[in-house]
Formats: C-alpha cells, structure tokens, sequence
C-alpha cells in the first residue's frame, strides 16, 4: 500500500524558461541625462553669482578710488543701519 501511495504523482513538475526583461539605461538616456545635469549645473552656478551680487552690500563700491571706496562703504552702512532700525 504504501508503495502505491508513494508512487502517486500529487504534483506535475516541469522544466520551463521564463524570460525575465532587465531594464537597461541606453546611451540615449545618458546623453539626455548628462545634457539635462550640465543645464541644471549651469543654472545653479548662474544662480549662485546672481545671489554673490545681490548680498554684497559693497560691490557697487569696489570700482572706486581708495577714498571715494571708503566713503561709498560709510553711506552704504549708514543706509544698512537705518534699514535695520526702521
């Protein structure tokens, strides 16, 4: 009997290939992404001297003669206090 019993097939078992797809980056997407990454870069570095001029209180002074920078630095501070106390 239990020969029998263990001679029963309960379960079908057979070899069979399954394809499995593996997602691939193609060089067309790594110029896309090298190109988009030198845009945002750039934009960064635009951005970064954009704001180096805009909170440089004494950049409009650096052109000046060495008298006229020290009194363009004095108003600018002055104007920087009375900004701050108003």
């Amino acid at each position: 009997m239990y020969e029998f019993i263990g001679n029963i097939p309960l379960v079908d078992v057979e070899t069979e290939t399954i394809h499995v797809n593996v997602p691939w980056i193609d060089m067309s997407e790594l110029d896309r992404f090298m190109v988009d990454w030198e845009y945002t870069l750039e934009q960064w570095k635009d951005e970064l001297k954009s704001a180096e001029a805009r909170w440089n209180i004494h950049k409009e002074c650096d052109e000046a003669t060495a008298a006229e920078q020290a009194r363009c630095e004095q108003e600018l501070d002055i104007k920087k206090l009375a900004s701050v106390d108003a």
